[in-house]
């Protein structure tokens, strides 16, 4: 026999070996569901992956894909091509395992255990795309992801830390493996290291000490990062409040709007330090900080005298877009109450609310009526200015139909109101009907005791 029909026989001894192997690692059984006809092209296919050809190889790998979990009864045949010498292959492989879905589990699981980088990685981030696209618990996943996280390729530490993320505060128990590679040398790792734990929200309390730490990192954008990190935990990150005070005060330090927003979200009212930062921003930071220091009270509730105060002074700001701010966010704090009866601080700013219906600004006029609206009763001395906004035929819809619907939550302690809403019902604009018909049709359930009572409060 020459070179070339020794040749010819050991490449069929090994197509047949390869085939075997394939057939053999596939479960024993097909879905349930399976209907014969797709059972064949299934079989078809998985014939075609031991082809010497690598593109047929290819092509039944994209076949099985697009078959999704009918194609179950290739799995192990899809394992094989997991070791194929063309790399395309092995990564529509992997595209296809994914797509099967969890009978594939176990041989993504098993390319883990490659000598090869890349494969560890590709296994780690199709065990994530299985997870997200099936919706499986965390629990069959994190023992995975955290023995990757300890790999000693940092494309796999970094892909399995980016992974956990995915499962956000279930994930909570991969957070000491985590908090770890924060101190990481590899930058990508640190990075998604970071981004996991601020998905899990204040489920990474225990974490705060490691993401303290990179503020300090020598990677500008890690240190901001690091900052939106602590506000997401929120009041169990404050032991960052110093550190955080001390950067805002650094002079050449970037990520100031963070800072700020870190220190308003780990909770400013029973926090001084932070709230003398807060305040002292408010009457001297630029428009920006401003800005940002008035929304992030509004968004935290901050029900504090001081803030108050702060934000209804902020309704005089030189710039519209800290009134708008400041107006939002008075109508938003509310006391810790729950059963809903008190009103926000809005109704305490109903002059300041009432004068800023004269704002140039129409964005800033919007606002305020929308305040004034969520004072309710407390807005009754504003009734007569809502009314010249609704009746004015120049105003824009926008504060038209923003008028209507606040004098329909100011309710039935002014008599004018009802006759208004009535009116407003069949204006010409489609907007302003609306808005009075969904309020006329609340003030049936009320009576005017009620409403008196709330507006005396």
């Amino acid at each position: 026999m020459d070179h070339t029909a020794h040749l010819s026989t050991l490449g069929l001894i090994l197509l047949a070996a390869t085939v075997c192997i394939a057939q053999d690692a596939a479960p024993s059984h097909p879905p349930a569901d399976l209907d014969p006809e797709t059972a064949e092209i299934v079989d078809a296919l998985i014939l075609d992956l031991a082809s010497f050809d690598s593109g047929t190889r290819g092509q039944a790998a994209r076949g099985l894909k697009t078959l999704g979990p009918k194609a179950a009864g290739a799995v192990g045949a899809l394992a094989v091509l997991l070791t194929d010498d063309v790399r395309e292959n092995r990564w529509v492989a992997f595209d296809a395992l994914a797509a099967i879905g969890p009978p594939a589990m176990g041989a993504l699981t098993g390319a883990l255990n490659s000598s090869n980088d890349r494969t560890r990685k590709m296994a780690v981030s199709h065990l994530r795309l299985l997870a997200r696209r099936f919706e499986l618990p965390a629990e069959q996943f994190l023992p995975l992801f955290v023995s990757a996280m300890q790999d000693r390729s940092a494309m796999v530490r970094s892909m399995a830390a980016a992974a956990v993320g995915d499962f956000k505060a279930d994930g909570k128990g991969a957070l000491e493996a985590l908090a770890k590679l924060l101190d990481d040398q590899d930058q990508s790792v640190r990075h998604n290291a970071l981004v996991s734990i601020c998905r899990m929200g204040p489920a990474a309390e225990g974490a705060v000490d490691a993401v303290i730490r990179l503020l300090d990192d020598r990677d500008r954008f890690l240190r901001m990062h690091a900052c939106v990190v602590l506000g997401k935990i929120g009041p169990p990150a404050r032991a960052a409040t110093l550190k955080l005070v001390e950067m805002y005060r650094t002079p050449s330090v970037n990520g100031r709007e963070e800072i700020l927003t870190a220190l308003a979200r780990i909770g400013p009212t029973d926090n001084p330090l932070a709230m003398g930062l807060l305040l002292d921003v408010m009457t001297n930071g630029d428009t920006t900080a401003r800005w940002r220091v008035a929304w992030e009270l509004g968004r935290m509730n901050a029900w504090d005298e001081r803030s108050i105060s702060a934000l209804k002074a902020a309704l005089r700001d030189r710039h519209q877009a800290v009134r708008i701010a400041a107006a939002n966010a008075l109508s938003k704090i509310h006391p810790d109450r729950t059963d809903g009866s008190d009103l926000p601080a809005s109704a305490d700013a109903v002059d300041a609310l009432t004068r800023m219906l004269k704002d140039p600004e129409t964005r800033v006029r919007w606002s305020a009526i929308w305040a004034l609206g969520e004072a309710r009763g407390a807005a009754l001395s504003a009734v007569t200015d809502l009314l010249d906004v609704l009746e004015n035929n120049q105003s824009p819809q926008l504060l038209r139909a923003a008028a209507v619907n606040a004098l329909g939550k100011i309710g039935l302690a002014d008599g004018r109101i009802v006759g208004a809403l009535e009116k407003a019902a069949k204006d010409r604009d489609e907007k302003v009907r609306a808005v009075a018909k969904e309020r006329l049709g609340d003030l049936q359930g009320s009576g005017p005791g009620e409403q008196v009572s709330a507006a005396s409060r």
